[in-house]
C-alpha cells in the first residue's frame, strides 16, 4: 500500500514552482506510463539486483571506486550481471550499495546492450516520441543509459526517506536526461550556477544588478517542483547543464520491527 501522506497529486499548473519561471529545457509530463505496471517491474529488479549483489563469489565481490560519478564524495560500486529475466542474455551493471545518503540503492546500467527489455519496450518506447528525443535522433542512432535508485529507510534513520543532493548528472549520461519516479512523490529542487559577472561583483564589491531584473534573477535562481509518482521530468538545454538539482528527504511513517522498507524508486534515463 501507499502511504498516502507521501503522494501528492496536484493540478500540472501547482505542480510547478511560482517563485520563478521553469527553466528553459526543463519539462514535466504527468501520468506518463501506467504507473503500477512499471512499480511491479521496478520491484522485481530490486530484488534481482539484491540477490546477484549478495551471490557474488569472493573472487568477483571486489568493491571499486567510481571514477565518473555526480557526487563530490568518493562512492564505491560492485559489478554484477543480471539475466535479463527471461530472456538468454545477462546485463551488466555497477552497483552502488549506497550512493550518497544511507539508504539509498543506485545501479548504473551502460549503454544499449545492457538496458533490460522492459525499459527498452515500455519506457524507452515511449521517450522516442517526444518531439525533443526525435530531433536529437535526426542525424544519429541513440545511446541509452539507465539508472535505477532505491530509497529505503535505513537503520541509522528509520523515520527518513534518503534523497539525492545537488548534482548535475555527468555528460556522459546523456544530452538529454529524465526521471521517473514510482511509489511516491518527490521534492525537487533547482539552483542555477552563479555567473561569472556576478562572481566578479562578489570579489571586487562592485554594485549587483537592479533588484528584480534578469540578470538578477539567473545570477540567484532556485526552482522547486513536486514530482508525482508516473510523472516523467525532463532535461534538456540550459536545465541539464546551467542548473543543478536535487531530491530532498522525507519522513517516512513508522513501520514494524525496525523494518527497511522501500518508500520511493526512480527509473532515470540518459540518451546522446
Amino acid at each position: 500500500s501507499r502511504p498516502h501522506s507521501m503522494r501528492l497529486y496536484r493540478p500540472f499548473c501547482s505542480l510547478l514552482s511560482q517563485k520563478v519561471s521553469v527553466p528553459n529545457g526543463l519539462r514535466l509530463i504527468p501520468n506518463f506510463l501506467p504507473e503500477l505496471h512499471c512499480q511491479s517491474w521496478a520491484e522485481r529488479l530490486d530484488q534481482e539486483i539484491l540477490s546477484a549483489a549478495a551471490e557474488l563469489p569472493p573472487e568477483r565481490a571486489t568493491t571499486y571506486l567510481s571514477k565518473q560519478h555526480n557526487l563530490k564524495n568518493n562512492e564505491y560500486f560492485k559489478r554484477i550481471s543480471l539475466n535479463n529475466f527471461d530472456l538468454p542474455k545477462f546485463l551488466h551493471c555497477q552497483h552502488f550499495e549506497k550512493y550518497g545518503e544511507d539508504g539509498h540503492k543506485l545501479t548504473y546500467f551502460i549503454g544499449n546492450q545492457n538496458i533490460p527489455t522492459f525499459i527498452e519496450a515500455n519506457l524507452i518506447g515511449a521517450l522516442k516520441n517526444l518531439p525533443e528525443v526525435k530531433q536529437l535522433s535526426k542525424d544519429r542512432d541513440l545511446s541509452w543509459n539507465f539508472t535505477f535508485n532505491v530509497y529505503r529507510s535505513s537503520l541509522n534513520k528509520p523515520s527518513t526517506v534518503p534523497g539525492f543532493p545537488f548534482h548535475t548528472d555527468i555528460p556522459s549520461n546523456g544530452a538529454i536526461t529524465f526521471i521517473y519516479p514510482l511509489i511516491s512523490s518527490a521534492t525537487l529542487e533547482m539552483k542555477r550556477e552563479l555567473p561569472e559577472f556576478h562572481l566578479q561583483q562578489l570579489h571586487t564589491h562592485k554594485p549587483s544588478a537592479e533588484p528584480g531584473s534578469t540578470t538578477e534573477q539567473d545570477s540567484l535562481t532556485t526552482y522547486t517542483a513536486e514530482l508525482p509518482a508516473g510523472a516523467l521530468l525532463m532535461f534538456s538545454g540550459e536545465s541539464r547543464w546551467d542548473w543543478q538539482h536535487r531530491i530532498l528527504p522525507q519522513e517516512a511513517p513508522a513501520v514494524q520491527d525496525g523494518e527497511s522498507k522501500v518508500w520511493r524508486m526512480s527509473l532515470v534515463l540518459g540518451c546522446q
